[in-house]
């Protein structure tokens, strides 16, 4: 097959590709009579796991090792090692490592790891992921300003208790009102945490 086909199976783009084909990574036939590249099934499956292992923060000489079957237990507990330090967000790319370090031993079993993983870190690096995000973002604002709503209860009854003097229901309606301002406090907090993140 062509490389825009390549292109279009793997969601790599024909820079990224010739890139790798430059690197050593991936060794492509040429046509003899037109020198033009010729791709098969088997190069198509392992750009996708080189795909996967760059989501995954590999460099191109760990990606190497890996392809080439050398020392590729020391690569990945090392890359696990880094992960540990790391936000939660690299969770999966953390299993990636780890299915590799206990389960790859030998070609046959990118195929498993590619359908394994493959449509994971698609649907990371899609729209869908980014509108979820958004959507949540949304709904933590509508959170903390129904609660915010709410709260006028509370505090409004302190004032008029306050004015008509009738203090005995102070106490009990001074600690719902606390205790409803510091849940307000804590979803305004939380949204705008999530908002930051989203610029």
């Amino acid at each position: 097959m062509k490389i825009k086909a390549v292109e279009e199976k793997t969601g790599l783009s024909v820079k990224s590709i010739r890139y790798y084909e430059e690197k050593g990574l991936i060794d492509i036939e040429r046509n003899s009579e037109n020198d033009y590249r010729e791709f098969d099934e088997e190069d198509v499956i392992t750009l996708k796991f080189i795909k996967i292992l760059r989501y995954a923060d590999f460099r191109i000489d760990e990606i190497k090792s890996i392809l080439d079957n050398s020392d590729v237990s020391s690569i990945l507990q090392t890359k696990i090692a880094e992960m540990d330090n790391r936000h939660k967000e690299v969770s999966t790319k953390k299993d990636i490592c780890k299915w590799l370090q206990q389960d790859f031993k030998k070609r046959k079993d990118m195929l498993k790891f590619v359908e394994d993983f493959g449509g994971i870190v698609e649907f990371y690096e899609s729209d869908d992921w980014g509108k979820i995000k958004k959507v949540a973002l949304k709904s933590h604002l509508w959170a903390a300003v129904y609660a915010s709503i709410l709260l006028l209860g509370p505090v409004g009854m302190f004032f008029i208790y306050f004015v008509e003097g009738n203090y005995a229901k102070l106490p009990v309606n001074m600690i719902i009102a606390v205790l409803q301002s510091s849940y307000v406090a804590f979803l305004w907090t939380k949204y705008f945490y999530y908002w930051k993140r989203e610029l």
